[in-house]
């Protein structure tokens, strides 16, 4: 795995820990994936759920907000990190 793939794979697995921890956003969260938290807990160390979750969370931009000033990142860094796990549109893929 590269080093970019690997810094992806960070920011969204802080991402699900943010969704997780957040009652207001984890339902919803869960309703519009079709995940059930055991299904997103199995799939921890899938490259595609953490993709979903990171696809998820650009598509809510309160929520996508509230997470970057929580860990102190912006909202480009959680596109460049989508875009180097699995479904990225070839053309999108940048280093991070």
């Amino acid at each position: 795995m590269s080093k970019p793939q690997e810094i992806a794979q960070t920011i969204a697995l802080q991402a699900v820990g943010f969704i997780v921890s957040q009652e207001r956003i984890l339902l919803p969260f869960l309703s519009s994936s079709g995940l059930a938290l055991a299904d997103l807990q199995a799939g921890l160390e899938s490259p595609d759920v953490l993709a979903a979750v990171l696809d998820w969370l650009l598509q809510h931009e309160q929520n996508l907000l509230m997470f970057c000033a929580d860990f102190d990142v912006t909202p480009d860094l959680v596109w460049r990190a989508r875009n180097q796990l699995p479904g990225a549109p070839a053309q999108q893929h940048q280093s991070i």
